[in-house]
């Protein structure tokens, strides 16, 4: 006798992030929820393209959609809302008790849920990137390559973090991320460019 299975709509990807990156520039960005009301019309939105009844945006009526309708709940940026007490618990213990599943994606360990960290680049694809990026921003490649062990130390591999780094700096516009980090807010990369100031990247001659 075969099990039925509970048919699963296309996976939901909701984001609490307001700030996103963007070929290394900081840039504000509408977060999809901040709150278990706007969650729900986020929901709503991207389940049905419709927006949710004021009976449907509330705690109860999120469950129950979730367990009628089965659903992958992809929730990105938790970090940014777990000041929120009320919303983080909605999220953390009461949607997985529904039918639905969710994953998490977070840029701190979350205590009580089961993590798969992402790494950086390995040697070989950091090599690969900043030769990438040395071409793009018309660096000496060899000469980056030959401070390869000093992106990594600063870096840990990251994409987004080499191609800050590797950015020249009189290209640096007001959305930059900075000392001062974005709107007065701490970014990630706060030291990042003073850790390798003193690995002057050299440009090619223009024309070559």
């Amino acid at each position: 006798m075969t099990a039925h299975l509970p048919r699963f709509k296309p996976p939901v990807w909701l984001s609490a992030k307001s700030i996103e990156y963007v070929e290394g520039e900081a840039r504000e960005r509408r977060a999809d929820f901040d709150s278990i009301e706007s969650f729900a019309h986020a929901l709503w939105a991207a389940l049905y393209d419709a927006d949710a009844t004021s009976e449907q945006a509330s705690s109860g009526g999120i469950l129950r959609e979730l367990s009628e309708t089965p659903s992958l709940v992809i929730v990105d940026d938790l970090d940014s809302v777990l000041d929120r007490d009320a919303l983080a618990r909605f999220l953390l213990f009461e949607i997985p008790r529904s039918r639905s599943k969710v994953i998490y994606t977070s840029r701190q360990r979350v205590p009580g849920l089961e993590t798969i960290e992402v790494g950086g680049f390995g040697n070989r694809e950091l090599e690969a990137f900043i030769r990438s990026r040395a071409s793009e921003y018309e660096l000496r490649a060899e000469e980056c390559l030959s401070r390869l062990a000093a992106i990594r130390s600063v870096t840990d591999g990251f994409p987004l973090f080499v191609d800050d780094l590797l950015r020249p700096r009189d290209s640096l516009g007001s959305g930059r991320l900075s000392k001062t980090g974005v709107n007065g807010k701490a970014t990630p990369h706060e030291n990042m460019r003073s850790g390798v100031s003193c690995l002057p990247l050299a440009r090619l001659p223009a024309g070559h």
